[in-house]
């Protein structure tokens, strides 16, 4: 038995020795991508302005809400749609054999995704309702350091790459559009995303001659990165806060093209 154990092993050397080939690639990349979160109910709602069940004062186009509560209007219908975005970024791969790698990315990628629906408001004199159509967008821009390990087939010209990306959020922006003119409420802001996120990332890379190559890969996010917000008055009128943590977990698919030193 120690004699089958010592030739696999032997075998097993010699062919890691056969197969070696070290060497270092290294380039950039640019691309597209397609994205989407799976959201919890509690997203859809319109934060472009808040339903009051009491006293409302008209001052031009500022609404100063005069109660103890407050809450946000919903989104009926509400759905889900996915957005594209822009990436670049660079790469350096350590090939310790001709099957085998190590590659370590820098990059800027967005994540996100388009929410459309309708919103019924109750008019502040109690008769009858206002209805509008409603569209948002969030977009979320990060810096991102992916690890990857990297199987190449065909001598060089495919690979296949597992691995996992963790993201740094810098920037969440939210626009929205309404069919209606929209009055304004001062407000008091808090943070309604997170800026930490990791995700597992799969996909292959082909590359045409000895330079240009064309990458196509998947990455779905194990962190919630968005907490739903609920408003509240303080006794100085302003709008706050209240932050709770539910689904919001991002998925992309990624197309790029870039170029092998």
């Amino acid at each position: 038995m120690k004699k089958t154990v010592l030739f696999i092993g032997l075998l097993l050397a010699f062919a890691c020795n056969a197969g070696a080939q070290e060497k270092t690639n290294y380039g950039f990349y640019l691309g597209c991508g397609i994205n989407w979160m799976s959201l919890d109910k509690s997203f859809f709602y319109d934060d472009s302005e808040v339903d009051v069940k009491s006293e409302v004062i008209h001052l031009s186009d500022t609404t100063i809400v005069n109660v103890k509560s407050a809450q946000y209007l919903d989104v009926k219908d509400a759905k889900i749609s996915a957005m594209t975005s822009f990436m670049i970024g660079g790469f350096y791969e350590y090939q310790a054999t001709k099957l085998f790698g190590l590659q370590f990315e820098l990059m800027y990628n967005q994540y996100g995704y388009k929410m459309n629906g309708r919103v019924e408001r109750e008019e502040s004199d109690g008769e009858g309702m206002t209805a509008y159509d409603y569209k948002s967008t969030m977009k979320l821009s990060n810096v991102s350091a992916a690890v990857l390990l990297k199987f190449h087939l065909f001598k060089d010209h495919l690979s296949i790459d597992l691995g996992v990306q963790p993201s740094l959020c810098l920037r969440a922006v939210k626009e929205t559009h309404r069919s209606i003119i929209p009055g304004s409420v001062y407000y008091v802001s808090g943070t309604d995303f997170k800026p930490f996120n990791v995700s597992l990332v799969g996909g292959v890379t082909g590359c045409i001659g000895s330079h240009i190559i064309i990458g196509a890969r998947y990455c779905y996010g194990l962190n919630d990165i968005l907490s739903a917000k609920t408003a509240y008055l303080s006794d100085t009128k302003t709008i706050n806060y209240t932050y709770s943590d539910v689904k919001s977990k991002t998925s992309s698919v990624q197309i790029t093209v870039g170029y092998k030193f």
